[in-house]
């Protein structure tokens, strides 16, 4: 990925074992949980195998980021809580250039306010802290996709995104009930 603007401000870190397999787990959760609450997404191609991946590559950025910052980590049990970890939400993907995708219209956890700490996750055990953005900025950038069948989605650029040795206190933010800053 050389050449990749992105890569001047990305941090790299290296997950113990035991730190891999707590992540995995909670991804696991994840799963079990959409699936209780017929959360239960295709990706693009209509199969359902790829959501499992997601979701545990999902649950295994969480975590690095909660060692990371050592923050309390919020959705352990894939419960309606407003935020993953410490009150950023986390998104990941397996692919090293990957965009930050946002659900604004269907998942009533996405939000314009929040703060969204992207990671990438394709040479495990280490994962790659790509940067921050906020919501809006998502909006603002407006490159719509459906990626999943009847689910559109907001996609950013990795270029687009803040250095994470930037990344601004989530306490910084005051959000009303729909996430929005106050």
């Amino acid at each position: 990925m050389k050449g990749d603007k992105c890569n001047e401000f990305s941090i790299s870190m290296e997950l113990t074992e035991q730190q891999l397999w707590r992540g995995l787990y909670v991804g696991t959760l994840h799963r079990c949980s959409g699936i209780m609450h017929k959360k239960n997404f295709a990706d693009q191609k209509g199969y359902e195998t790829e959501i499992y991946m997601n979701d545990a590559i999902g649950g295994v950025s969480e975590c690095a980021f909660q060692i990371r910052t050592g923050l309390e980590w919020h959705n352990l049990d894939y419960k309606d809580s407003r935020s993953d970890v410490g009150g950023y939400q986390v998104r990941s993907t397996y692919w090293p250039n990957g965009r930050l995708l946002y659900h604004f219209e269907d998942r009533g956890k996405d939000y314009p306010g929040d703060i969204y700490v992207f990671v990438t996750c394709f040479q495990l055990p280490i994962v790659v802290f790509r940067g921050w953005a906020y919501g809006q900025e998502g909006l603002d950038f407006n490159d719509i996709q459906e990626l999943q069948p009847g689910r559109p989605v907001y996609t950013l650029p990795q270029i687009h995104l803040h250095p994470i040795d930037e990344l601004p206190p989530a306490d910084s933010l005051t959000k009303g009930k729909e996430g929005k800053t106050t």
